[in-house]
């Protein structure tokens, strides 16, 4: 029994290192937001070029969708954009 137990102790442990680094791998891969305000918590981006108007041919619009009231912001994982809302 207590070689089962030692064996099912190294497998844990084994599968909690590699997931672990996955998600550091993962949380360095691009620019994501993953909590409230964005990765500074300050609601603001440090980096990338922003136009000087927003109209004309190099701002098109990819996507929308309508949502219900909310007071949170979305969060941005890779190709990915998680929201939430308020429901009576």
């Amino acid at each position: 029994m207590a070689i089962v137990r030692l064996a099912m102790s190294v497998l844990l442990a084994g599968v909690v290192l590699i997931w672990g680094n996955g998600g550091l791998l993962w949380a360095a891969d691009g620019p994501s937001w993953p909590q409230w305000r964005g990765p500074n918590r300050d609601g603001s981006v440090s980096s990338g070029s922003w136009p000087d108007r927003l109209q004309g041919p190099h701002l098109t619009q990819r996507w929308r969708v309508e949502l219900p009231p909310s007071y949170s912001g979305p969060v941005v994982s890779t190709d990915r954009v998680f929201v939430t809302y308020t429901r009576d």
